[in-house]
């Protein structure tokens, strides 16, 4: 998942961490999929 380059990258990374932390507790196989570092 390749997410547009904004000004704010750190704050996208903190919602990419905190949406990986959610998928996690739904699904953490679905997890590897959101965070495809």
């Amino acid at each position: 998942m390749s997410v547009d380059l904004l000004p704010d990258e750190a704050s996208t990374r903190s919602q990419q961490r905190a949406a990986a932390a959610k998928a996690k507790g739904i699904k953490g196989k679905n997890m590897a999929k959101y965070i495809r570092c």
